[in-house]
């Protein structure tokens, strides 16, 4: 194992910690756990910014600017959910 294999690990890690938590603040429905996750000034891109918020851009820039999307996602998203395991996972790089 090398350092760059090390640093792999560790983003791989911090990336499931984030899906995690955002997830289970997802299942609780909490806002600010969820908004918590995000650096202040994000910038979220998706088709599903577009739709829920009929934006012409798709894109929601700043932590502040994005409580309205999260909430309408959460209030979208159904009670039950199931866990699929691991996330990510390395790969060989040939």
């Amino acid at each position: 194992m090398n350092a760059n294999d090390t640093t792999d690990i560790e983003a791989i890690r911090a990336a499931e910690r984030i899906y995690r938590e955002w997830d289970e603040a997802l299942g609780r429905k909490d806002i600010d756990a969820a908004l918590k996750l995000y650096a202040p000034d994000a910038v979220l891109e998706s088709p599903l910014v577009r739709h829920l918020l009929r934006s012409d851009e798709g894109i929601v820039r700043g932590r502040d600017n994005l409580r309205n999307f999260v909430e309408m996602v959460f209030a979208r998203t159904p009670p039950l959910r199931h866990a699929t395991g691991r996330v990510f996972s390395l790969t060989a790089r040939g």
